[in-house]
């Protein structure tokens, strides 16, 4: 659970709470011979100006309007959608792409810098397919962020076999916009290696992006003579995109911050689920103060 205000400028006009104490209207001096006759009034203004500062700020909260909120969903599906099309072939299990961290494989330090990304696109619609000797969808597109993240965590390299599908990795990510209304369908194709299984070519593939409108952002993982250089950007420059190397994972962070810039993401309305409002309650509990106050004063 969350807590939010939805209208937090409000809360600027707390400003003045400090006027309920300093820009009080100064008492008049009156002096009587015998001033045991009149009671003393300090004690009740004291906590009049408490009453009235509490009253004040509950009041001001409230048109604040606090909220708490269990998740955010995108209410408009007309933004950009991003597929990651990852390669999990066995040569992805070789470790050293990351030059601090050398024990992790190439596919867990992929995995960590695509959660990070996600934690940038709170305004895209995001799925996952992988591929390696045959391809599949991870997770259609979706606005569950949250999902998407506990479901890459639990992938990895070799789940998919020890080949290079490319062509059924473009083909099943395909697939995953079909429940797509978004103007912008992108997908980012990670692979180290050269196609060499599956029963569908990449240039087939990439021909049904192109009726789609779909771009494919490309990027090499490794070593450039690892992976077919010319296939990756073969991949791209026909679907108007962009293909890109990376020899560790230094590069590969650079590259994704580049993505950011080139596929930004939109800001759209949002709609709350099992939202809960709680300017009722300090309007009742102001009121009730209010009522005491009154009654209070109605003698004096």
């Amino acid at each position: 659970m969350q807590y939010s205000l939805e209208y937090p400028f409000f809360l600027l006009l707390l400003i003045l709470v400090p006027c309920f104490f300093v820009c009080m209207k100064k008492p008049i001096t009156i002096y009587f011979s015998k001033p045991i006759w009149f009671n003393s009034s300090a004690k009740v203004l004291s906590i009049n100006q408490i009453l009235l500062t509490v009253i004040y700020i509950l009041m001001i909260v409230s048109l604040a309007s606090p909220i708490s909120y269990s998740s955010i969903l995108p209410n408009d599906k007309s933004g950009r959608d991003i597929i990651f099309c990852i390669d999990s072939s066995g040569s992805m299990v070789e470790s050293g792409f990351d030059k601090d961290n050398i024990i992790l494989s190439k596919y867990d330090v992929v995995i960590e810098i695509i959660d990070k990304f996600i934690d940038t696109r709170l305004s895209d619609n995001l799925g996952i397919s992988i591929f390696g000797t045959f391809g599949f969808l991870a997770s259609p597109i979706t606005y569950d962020i949250s999902t998407l993240k506990d479901l890459l965590s639990n992938t990895n390299a070799n789940i998919a076999g020890q080949n290079t599908a490319i062509g059924e990795g473009i083909m099943v990510s395909i697939e995953g916009f079909k429940v797509s209304e978004a103007n912008n369908k992108v997908i980012i194709l990670l692979s180290d290696g050269y196609h060499n299984s599956g029963s569908i070519s990449p240039y087939d593939a990439v021909e049904l992006a192109k009726k789609d409108n779909i771009k494919i952002y490309t990027i090499g993982i490794g070593a450039n003579d690892g992976y077919d250089q010319d296939l990756l950007q073969t991949i791209s420059s026909q679907t108007n995109a962009k293909s890109f190397s990376a020899v560790d994972s230094k590069g590969l962070d650079k590259v994704f911050n580049e993505l950011d810039k080139l596929e930004p993401s939109l800001i759209r309305s949002s709609i709350y689920l099992e939202k809960n409002m709680y300017y009722p309650y300090l309007l009742v509990l102001s009121l009730l103060l209010i009522s005491f106050y009154l009654n209070r004063n109605r003698y004096v």
